[in-house]
């Protein structure tokens, strides 16, 4: 589907005809006060998905953008791609059921066993803990992709691969999260975009969760609107009824990857959105987080007042159990802003901005198997799921799960993180939940 005609593409099958994703309607948000006037927020919904075979009731998506027609496109694919991910019907000609890694990798290419290791051996002996400890000898299910590294298929768990997954056996091993999916107009725009989602999340992680021992790299506004002076960075940052903030994660990433944070306030309450990008220049990594921290905005007012739903986690972090609640967690609840280093950083460390922006050596500038081998040596698998379903791709669009074994992974889940590729030993800022949306 070409990108300049997604508008006619997108509204055909809205309207329910070949392939009729959506139930519902696209929406088109209105900017508030805080907003720059060039921003378009949309979002879309469709329910009822299990009568076409989803293992899923219901789906939503959005975005936000500098055009209409970039907006419409994003979001659609956002949905397409979750949308694909739970048809796990479509793919059984790649899957292997009830089978032990043991077992499977006599006649198979398999990822090797260390990099299924999620979770920490301390992590199982807690109370409710709810997922197994894996052995070799225990029969999973198991999806073949190919290794872009290793220029071979190789299998890996399917319950990490489809979203949601439904097992031919009856105990999950893992949380089941949406990193590295990705649709787009062409696979390779789709696989690095999965890819690059990974970087993400994986950097996102170990900043986070090593806060306590790290020296942070933070821009202000003047700082990125000298540094990078282009229209998109003008229009988001000069801005004077927001105040933004840009965190470097570097030094954590193969790839430029950027955390924004936006502070607004709203009916005498100060709020804070949070936005995330890993890309392959720092501008476009600063771009697209400064974006997704602008499409936070409603959101987080929203998530902020609704009523009654997450009042019993003030003093229980146990009962944050998914992305939104530790979203609305730092703008609810106020006073936890001050136990986190990131946030009193944030809010008290006026002096503590860098003048240029910080220049890594070796990053990867683009997606593709020579580039990732020579200068992402701490990737030694990448792999890719055609996980597109039939209609998707008469729509035009490529749909794929990207995974990168051995990166850390972000859980909603305060009970579960995925702590598996950190040493066993080493002290880490678990005891207060994230805030990723």
């Amino acid at each position: 589907m070409k990108t300049h005609n997604a508008n006619r593409e997108v509204t055909k099958y809205l309207s329910g005809s070949f392939a009729g994703f959506l139930s519902g309607n696209i929406y088109f948000i209105p900017n508030r006060l805080f907003m720059p006037k060039e921003l378009h927020h949309t979002a879309c919904e469709g329910r009822n998905l299990q009568y076409v075979g989803a293992q899923l009731d219901s789906l939503s998506g959005g975005s936000i953008s500098f055009d209409r027609e970039s907006a419409i496109l994003s979001t659609f694919g956002e949905f397409i791609e979750r949308y694909s991910a739970s048809f796990q019907s479509e793919h059984s000609h790649i899957l292997r059921q009830g089978i032990s890694y043991r077992e499977l990798e006599k006649t198979e290419n398999v990822v090797n066993f260390k990099y299924l290791r999620h979770y920490q051996e301390t992590q199982f002996g807690q109370v409710n803990f709810p997922f197994a400890r894996l052995a070799p000898d225990d029969p999973i299910d198991w999806v073949k992709g190919h290794c872009l590294l290793h220029n071979e298929s190789f299998y890996y768990p399917a319950e990490l691969v489809f979203l949601p997954y439904k097992l031919s056996g009856s105990q999950h091993y893992w949380a089941q999260t949406s990193t590295g999916l990705s649709a787009h107009i062409t696979a390779d725009l789709a696989m690095a975009g999965g890819y690059l989602e990974c970087e993400e999340r994986n950097a996102f992680s170990q900043w986070w969760y090593r806060q306590d021992k790290i020296d942070f790299i933070k821009y202000d506004a003047q700082t990125i609107l000298r540094e990078c002076p282009s229209e998109q960075i003008r229009i988001l940052f000069a801005n004077d009824r927001v105040k933004l903030d840009v965190y470097d994660l570097g030094e954590f990433s193969n790839v430029e990857t950027v955390v924004c944070f936006l502070q607004f306030e709203y009916k005498n309450h100060p709020y804070i959105s949070i936005g995330c990008s890993s890309r392959f220049s720092k501008e476009e990594a600063i771009t697209k987080a400064c974006l997704e921290a602008y499409q936070g905005i409603d959101f987080a007012i929203l998530l902020c007042n609704k009523e009654g739903w997450i009042d019993d986690a003030k003093d229980d972090f146990s009962k944050l159990d998914e992305f939104d609640k530790h979203f609305a967690y730092y703008n609810k609840f106020l006073d936890i802003r001050q136990h986190v280093p990131i946030y009193l950083d944030l809010l008290h460390n006026s002096a503590g901005y860098r003048d240029r922006l910080v220049q890594f050596p070796g990053k990867v500038s683009r997606f593709g198997q020579a580039e990732i081998q020579q200068k992402a040596t701490n990737i030694k698998y990448l792999l890719t799921f055609d996980v597109a379903t039939s209609d998707a791709r008469h729509c035009g669009y490529h749909v794929y799960r990207v995974v990168v074994p051995g990166f850390h992974l972000l859980t909603g889940n305060y009970n579960t993180p995925f702590l598996g590729f950190f040493e066993e030993n080493e002290e880490l800022f678990t005891h207060i939940p994230h805030p990723f949306p």
